[in-house]
């Protein structure tokens, strides 16, 4: 008889639409060196970055490279941890230093007591769009349980709804139609601001700004990040579209890999992301 936490996990997985491995673990590097690159930064939360024993849990931490890249930046006491039901991503345990642990968890699972009222700052990205706005409620409620009092979270997603790609891009703007098609939830900004409110928090802010991707992008590496990023993900999303339901013939599917490719050399392409955090109440 399976262990009841791996049926709920493989439960789970069966909400995300991108196969992992190898190739999952290099766009998610990719990914997040153009989100940081696009917030100027990891933390967007005035977290006091030179506090001494802090306590920074990461939600959906993926391959805990998050964790990774903010162990550079705060003192070096700081402790992490970093959970997700895809532990395959996980990085083998004796790699990681003794102020580091990854475990498995789910965000849809009631968390390790001990988590309660201990951290100083949660950050998750990219898990929203997979879940609708009540579930979005109860998670963002149980990992501002996690905070301290005084704390930090701070959340990304995708906005579907600002443009950045130039119209005349008619092969990229696909992304949008092929979300409509497949993902939960289009809303995710609103209903995050929303559950935050729900949870007590106060100091709520957002920020939504440009990822470009390709040619159009000032910085050529930054550009270079997100025409990496747009590629795997155009495949995957499309693999699962019936091309016919955005309105294109399936004579059209070989030939879409390259009409992506001369949309990001000749048009401004990419996507908006929002940035959002908020404090925990003092009191």
């Amino acid at each position: 008889m399976g262990d009841p936490q791996d049926k709920q996990f493989e439960e789970a997985k069966a909400r995300y639409l991108i196969p992992g491995g190898s190739v999952e673990r290099d766009r998610l590097r990719v990914q997040h060196e153009w989100i940081k690159g696009t917030a100027g930064g990891l933390i967007k939360a005035p977290l006091d970055l030179t506090a001494r024993g802090m306590k920074v849990l990461d939600s959906a931490t993926a391959d805990g490279f998050w964790i990774h890249d903010v162990r550079l930046i705060l003192p070096e006491e700081t402790e992490y941890v970093g959970f997700d039901i895809a532990t395959e991503l996980f990085p083998p345990p004796e790699t990681l230093p003794p102020t580091v642990s990854l475990v498995p968890q789910s965000v849809t699972e009631s968390f390790p007591p001990a988590w309660e009222g201990s951290f100083d700052l949660v950050n998750q990205r990219l898990l929203f769009a997979f879940f609708q706005r009540q579930e979005i409620n109860q998670i963002v409620k149980r990992l501002v349980a996690c905070l301290k009092p005084g704390g930090w979270i701070q959340f990304f997603e995708y906005d579907h709804y600002t443009m950045v790609t130039d119209p005349q891009a008619t092969t990229y703007m696909l992304f949008y139609k092929f979300a409509e098609q497949k993902v939960r939830n289009l809303n995710v900004k609103s209903d995050i601001l929303a559950a935050l409110k729900d949870a007590g928090c106060e100091n709520i802010q957002s920020q939504c700004l440009e990822m470009v991707a390709g040619n159009a992008h000032a910085d050529r590496e930054q550009g270079m990040r997100g025409r990496r990023v747009s590629r795997v993900l155009f495949h995957s999303f499309g693999s699962l579209v019936k091309l016919e339901d955005v309105g294109l013939s399936e004579d059209r599917r070989p030939g879409l890999a390259g009409e992506l490719e001369r949309d990001m050399d000749m048009y401004k392409t990419g996507v908006a992301g929002n940035f959002i955090w908020a404090q925990k109440k003092r009191t």
